[in-house]
Order: structure tokens, then sequence, then C-alpha cells
């Protein structure tokens, strides 16, 4: 069973329908719950629609509007889970991708929004404190995700650099984007996304992010999702 509906349980879901859907030879009973009416809610309806179908092809089953509310190990390598219906079911594993939750409980409340974010201004100054930035995840003004983290950062470093070393003007930190962007791989043979705003064809999706997920990339991008204080 996979919880949440999102970019991280439906790719998860087609990788693991992939290996063990009803065409493989090893083939699993797979259930995705999307807690939401369809799948992948930030993008348009037609996109969550037919990463359903890809899911579905492969023998995944797709649940709506219901979400995991308790679970418990059963301590045999099974999992009872309760769910928001009041039922109950047991599973062999259970993974759980719902929502982005930013690591910052170790700082005071005072710095953070509802979320957990941090707190900042278009500059991505942290008002409350003294030559304090914040970028990535973490901040309050990020979409979240590796390609917002990747252009919010060289505005905070050059802002850093201008107040700091009187080197040039601050600028403000503005979103790549307002529209529409996201690659989401539906195991290695499918996918669905938008970039812009403009619809991504699957075959698109499968050579940009399907075949690799991003990871050969991932030892040559620093996460910058922290606050840095500088003296």
């Amino acid at each position: 069973m996979i919880v949440g509906g999102g970019t991280a349980g439906t790719e998860t879901a087609g990788e693991i329908g992939h290996l063990h859907g009803k065409k493989t030879s090893s083939p699993k009973d797979i259930t995705i719950l999307s807690g939401h009416e369809r799948l992948l809610k930030s993008l348009r309806p037609s996109i969550g629609q037919r990463a359903q179908e890809f899911l579905q092809g492969m023998g995944v089953k797709v649940e709506h509007n219901i979400k995991l509310t308790d679970s418990n190990d059963l301590g045999n390598g099974t999992t009872e889970v309760t769910l928001s219906d009041g039922s109950t079911r047991t599973v062999d594993m259970l993974l759980v991708a719902t929502g982005r939750k930013p690591a910052s409980s170790y700082l005071p409340s005072s710095l953070l929004d509802d979320q957990g974010r941090v707190i900042c201004d278009a500059y991505t100054r942290v008002p409350s404190l003294k030559n304090v930035w914040v970028t990535g995840d973490l901040a309050q003004n990020s979409p979240g995700g590796i390609m917002y983290i990747q252009f919010a950062s060289p505005t905070t470093v050059g802002n850093i650099v201008a107040e700091l070393g009187g080197k040039g003007k601050i600028k403000e930190y503005k979103h790549l984007t307002t529209k529409e962007t996201q690659f989401v791989p539906v195991g290695p043979d499918y996918g669905v996304g938008a970039a812009f705003g403009w619809w991504i064809p699957s075959a698109v999706v499968r050579m940009v992010k399907g075949k690799t997920m991003f990871f050969p990339n991932a030892i040559k991008v620093r996460d910058f999702g922290a606050i840095t204080p500088f003296p």
C-alpha cells in the first residue's frame, strides 16, 4: 500500500507496478490511496487521470478520498492500517508519501510560519535576525523541489555578497514560473507532466526523467534548504 497521491506516491506506485504489476513474473496486490478526488492534484485533472490510467494498466489499484489514520506493526512482517472510512487492512508493506514537512523543528517557533517554514522577505532574508538568509525547501517563499532550489540559490548568494561585501544591488527572488511545471514518471516506460503550463507527452517525461529519476545528478547538487548565518 502506497499512501499519498502526489508526485512521490505516484512515482513510487509506478516503479513498484513496473516490477510487480499484473504483467510481471512476480505480481503483487498493489494499492495507492490518493486522499483526494484524483491523483496529482497540483496538476490539471486530465494529467492526474492519465497517470491513473497508466497505473491501472500495470494492475495498481487506485483509491480516492481515503486516508491513512493509523498503522500498527504486527511484528510478523505485516502492518495493520486503519483508514479514514473506518476500515482496517493488513498489508505486507506500507509506504507513506504524504506531504512535505520542512526539517525545522530545531528552530524557534517565532521564526516559522504555520507550515513550519522559515519566514523571509522578498530578498530571502530572515527579517527578525541580523545577517541571516534562507533558501530552498525550508524557505517560506519556496514552492519546494530541486528546480526551485537551483533558481533561488543564486539570488540568495548574490544578495549576501551585495549586502555584506557591498558589491552590486540586492534583488528580489522571483519564482521561475507560476504555471504548472512538473514531470512525473509512472514507471520507467510512462510519464505525465507539464512545463510552464504546457502539457508534456509521456515519451518526453520518460526520456528526461523516467529512465534515471535524476539520480545521477544527486551528487552534483547540494541541498541549500537551511538558514545560514554570516558574521
